[in-house]
């Protein structure tokens, strides 16, 4: 069953990058808790692409990191929390969104024969998370989008936890000694704020593909082996 959380909110729009699984043994499943930490949100202005965001509008930094959990029955009260709608420039089109993350999760699910694992060894960025056998789903494990190149322009590592673009990796790559990772993503719909009433974002998480499954379950073989995040399916406007 699909797990559907709809939030309505003022100031916060909150996006995740997608990591594809890294072999064709790799599976997606549900998460029960999807856990990050977010230090920036912005938006961008007319002729962003997936792997640009021009004139980056800063709706909140929190260089020390705010964890949201998407998993969690009080992730739209979290997500309200976050940014500044206010600060909209009246006359200006935003069509793109870009969010810095760390590169590490905490996540729990199963995909009926591997399971999170609240004891096994941790991800990095170069050695997938341990899983074991079993389908058990409430098991909370570090996790961690692994040293990789071809992940799609939306996404690229960084060593900033704010809007600067100074040293970044190109884009579909994640760096070696990078901590942070950037992800872009185009609005459902272009919006021109009229300067008369602070807009309202809407966001649904989908978040049943959100954990990869990689080769055999348990097996230390670095990364050919091992839990990964997903990313969750996400539907987003500005009203």
């Amino acid at each position: 069953m699909k797990t559907l959380k709809k939030i309505s909110v003022r100031l916060f729009l909150f996006v995740l990058f997608f990591m594809s699984p890294t072999n064709v043994f790799a599976g997606s499943a549900e998460a029960t808790k999807y856990i990050n930490t977010v230090y920036a949100l912005m938006l961008c202005e007319q002729g962003s692409t997936l792997s640009t965001c021009t004139f980056p509008l800063v709706l909140r930094t929190t260089p020390s990191g705010t964890d949201m959990d998407i998993g969690s029955v009080n992730a739209g009260a979290a997500a309200g929390s976050y940014g500044n709608l206010n600060v909209l420039k009246p006359g200006v089109t935003y069509t793109y969104g870009q969010v810095v993350l760390d590169r590490t999760f905490q996540v729990a699910g199963s995909d009926g024969s591997c399971q999170t694992n609240a004891s096994g060894s941790t991800g990095s960025a170069t050695d997938m998370a341990d899983g074991k056998a079993g389908s058990g789903t409430s098991e909370l494990q570090t996790v961690e989008a692994p040293d990789s190149t071809g992940n799609g322009d939306a996404m690229n590592s960084t060593a900033n936890t704010n809007e600067s673009t100074s040293g970044d990796a190109a884009a579909g790559t994640l760096a070696n000694g990078d901590s942070y990772m950037k992800f872009r993503w185009k609005l459902a719909k272009s919006y021109t704020y009229d300067g008369k009433r602070v807009p309202q974002m809407k966001i649904a998480f989908d978040l049943s593909t959100a954990i990869n499954f990689n080769g055999t379950c348990g097996s230390d073989d670095d990364l050919n082996a091992g839990i990964t995040p997903a990313s969750p399916s996400i539907t987003n406007t500005i009203e």
